[in-house]
C-alpha cells in the first residue's frame, strides 16, 4: 500500500527554489504500473489520482507527498499514476530527499 504524507504550505513555500515545480495542461500518464519512480511528489494544486485500467482507484490530495517509498526502496508503482489538466506539483528526486532530510550542522 502506498504511504502518503502531508506537507504544510509554509513549508512548500520554503521549498520552492530547492525543487522542480511542473504544471500540466492536458491528462499524462506521470508513471506506469511495474515503473519505479523517478522522484517522490508533492500535489500542489489539482487533481493526480492512481489509475488501474483506465478507473481511477485513489485520489491525492494538494499537500500529499507520494512516493517516498517506493523511490527510496526502488519499490514498484502497482499502478499508473495520472496527473489531469490544471494540475502543479512538485517532483523530488532521491538526491534531493537525501539532502533535505540530512540535519543541519
Amino acid at each position: 500500500m502506498m504511504k502518503v504524507e502531508t506537507i504544510a504550505n509554509y513549508i512548500l513555500d520554503n521549498l520552492n527554489d530547492k525543487w522542480r515545480k511542473v504544471s500540466f495542461d492536458k491528462e499524462f500518464n506521470l508513471f506506469y504500473k511495474g515503473q519505479i519512480p523517478t522522484a517522490a511528489i508533492v500535489l500542489v494544486e489539482g487533481k493526480m489520482g492512481m489509475v488501474k485500467r483506465n478507473k481511477s482507484v485513489t485520489l491525492i490530495k494538494p499537500n500529499e507527498v507520494v512516493f517516498i517509498d517506493e523511490l527510496l526502496n526502488e519499490k514498484m508503482l502497482k499502478n499508473d499514476i495520472k496527473v489531469y489538466p490544471n494540475t502543479t506539483i512538485y517532483m523530488i528526486d532521491r538526491f534531493s530527499l537525501f539532502e533535505d532530510l540530512q540535519p543541519s550542522a
